[in-house]
């Protein structure tokens, strides 16, 4: 007799309530997923509110039509888990919101404040200058490069209209002595001949660059064969703990110098004596050469960054000194372009006038090589002048940037630029923290400046005790804004 199959228990099949409610479980799981991935607070609120209904429902629904007891166990966890899952990102959520709050607050609070912490405190110390000023020889060099460059290209447009001149006189490449006494006699040569207004405009101009040019270059020798230890000197005091006896060794320079030079020597010089006068404590003193120096270049790149930092030291005006560094940063950025441009300018028209006239092509085709070399000599210097200006400019507009809290993503780029070019300098990684906690996005933000001012407190030469000082109050301001966020 054939065995009979034994017959499997049937259950009822799901009523469309019961339907209803697995499905509403499918579509609130895969709902949650998406919800969470996909930070949509809203939706998550929603989600939660039938997760624990779900969680008692389905088991028992599943109960009744004979599921396996580890199949309604399961299903009876997975809303448990999206309740669990939502109520801790909403918990993270209110956290970060709160954090956010307390963050823009006192944004707020050092909107009304952006000067106070941060300027006031700021004493300019000897050391930091005779130090800061050590180098300015270079500096004056590659001014009198640049302003001899501008003199070339004014000599080309002068030999537009009278290319005779050129059998005359050597080309304003040489010594620039030479050259100034070559166009003295040009200059009465075109007043005895009644040359055009034009010729002797240009004539003045370029004895106008080239005297310059002089100054910038006995600027240079007079530093270097003179000052050089008395700088020194005064490094040493300062380290030592003499300050007064640093102020008078810098009072002594700029005596020197306005014996030297005059009342009203070159901008350089003015600017030079300006930033001399910032380190023995004479705010008048500093003002006065600085904008002298100003008016007499508007667009000397040391004075721009000289009272960027005076505006903002002492009297307590970042967005001012802000401009200045910008404009200040326009202008270096396109140092050594400009000055290419001129020199390709003069030789095309040194070309020209070689085509034009055959008698005299042999003297411009001269002219033309002198030319060349001369840039090719002093490129290097412009260039270095240029690196130098560029990285003080950028780091002077994303600081005060940060204390005006302006701009907030030109200032992060910039100091993120710089950080990443320049590791290891520590004015640049001070700058950086200062950008990060001063617009900190978040705690993260506040907690890398705080270890950025911290390296730097520890790392800061013995000389530099400007940049020892602002990482100290910027590690406060940053351990203060931090216990202001998290709470602690």
């Amino acid at each position: 007799m054939r065995a009979r199959k034994r017959a499997t228990p049937r259950h009822p099949r799901f009523n469309l309530t019961e339907r209803w409610t697995i499905v509403l479980l499918a579509v609130f799981s895969l709902a949650a997923i998406f919800s969470f991935l996909l930070n949509l607070d809203r939706c998550c609120s929603i989600i939660k509110i039938p997760s624990p209904l779900l969680a008692f429902a389905v088991p028992e629904i599943l109960e009744k039509r004979g599921s396996k007891r580890h199949l309604r166990v399961f299903l009876a966890c997975v809303p448990l888990l999206i309740f669990g899952a939502l109520e801790l990102r909403h918990g993270l959520a209110e956290r970060a919101e709160s954090s956010q709050k307390k963050l823009a607050d006192l944004k707020e609070q050092e909107l009304r404040t952006t000067e106070a912490n941060f300027a006031d405190q700021v004493l300019v110390y000897p050391g930091d200058v005779a130090n800061g000023v050590s180098e300015a020889s270079q500096g004056f060099e590659a001014e009198a490069r640049r302003t001899q460059i501008h003199a070339v290209f004014q000599e080309a447009l002068l030999l537009q209209g009278c290319p005779e001149l050129a059998r005359s006189h050597p080309v304003s490449t040489g010594a620039v002595a030479d050259a100034i006494s070559n166009y003295m006699q040009v200059k009465a040569q075109l007043l005895q001949n009644s040359s055009p207004a034009d010729s002797r405009a240009i004539v003045d101009k370029i004895l106008l660059l080239l005297t310059k040019a002089s100054e910038y270059e006995r600027a240079s020798a007079f530093m270097q064969t003179h000052l050089v230890n008395a700088y020194l000197t005064v490094a040493s005091n300062a380290q030592n703990a003499s300050i007064e006896s640093a102020r008078d060794g810098l009072r002594s320079i700029s005596r020197q110098w306005v014996d030297a030079f005059g009342l009203r020597p070159v901008a350089g010089v003015c600017n030079h004596l300006g930033t001399i006068s910032l380190g023995y404590n004479s705010r008048e003193d500093a003002f006065r050469w600085i904008y002298q120096s100003l008016a007499d270049d508007p667009e000397h790149l040391s004075t721009l960054e000289s009272i960027a930092f005076a505006l903002w030291a002492k009297n307590q005006d970042a967005k001012t000194g802000l401009s200045y560094a910008k404009t200040g940063l326009q202008l270096s950025t396109n140092f050594v372009a400009g000055a290419a441009t001129e020199i390709a300018k003069t030789l095309d028209i040194y070309l020209a006038l070689q085509a034009s006239n055959t008698n005299l092509a042999a003297e411009f085709q001269s002219r033309s090589t002198r030319v060349a070399t001369f840039y090719s000599a002093s490129k290097t210097n412009l260039e270095t002048h240029e690196d130098y200006f560029v990285k003080s400019f950028k780091t002077l507009v994303c600081y005060l940037e940060a204390i005006e809290l302006l701009d907030e993503h030109e200032a992060r780029r910039y100091a993120k630029e710089l950080f990443d070019a320049c590791n290891g300098d520590l004015d640049v990684t001070d700058t950086y923290g200062f950008v990060l906690m001063r617009f900190a996005a978040n705690l993260t933000d506040i907690q890398t400046a705080k270890k950025y001012f911290l390296l730097v407190r520890e790392k800061a030469a013995p000389g530099s005790q400007i940049l020892r000082d602002l990482a100290t109050t910027h590690y406060a301001a940053a351990v203060r804004k931090l216990e202001a966020v998290s709470g602690k």
